[in-house]
């Protein structure tokens, strides 16, 4: 991986806390850089205390410079997921890619749907 970007994902995390809502952690860097944007997911066995909350659903979260308004729609969407227990669990319970992307474009079509 890059080292910077590690760097950065953890002076981020001591600024503090990443867990949101109901078991759901969204570590990313301090800044912005220029790599591609990349979000990698991380589904626990078990929830683990990451700061003072349990989490199990783990989003770390890489949105290249210049690409604000992806970031804002990408928050938008996960403070969605993990306001909401049913669909926080339901992510969870996925076992397969495949199946975790259906369900994350279902809410995805919702939040555009609750806009309108």
């Amino acid at each position: 991986g890059d080292p910077m970007l590690y760097a950065s994902v953890m002076e981020r995390e001591q600024m503090g806390f990443t867990e949101i809502g109901f078991q759901v952690a969204i570590p990313h860097p301090s800044q912005l850089f220029d790599n591609p944007s990349s979000i990698c997911v991380g589904i626990l066995e078990k929830p683990i205390t990451w700061k003072e909350k349990k989490v199990q659903l783990i989003f770390l979260l890489n949105i290249q410079k210049g690409k604000r308004k992806q970031l804002k729609d990408l928050f938008a969407l996960i403070a969605e997921i993990a306001s909401d227990e049913k669909k926080t669990a339901s992510l969870i319970a996925c076992k397969e890619y495949e199946s975790f992307i259906e369900q994350i474009k279902e809410y995805m079509e919702e939040m555009k749907n609750e806009r309108y």
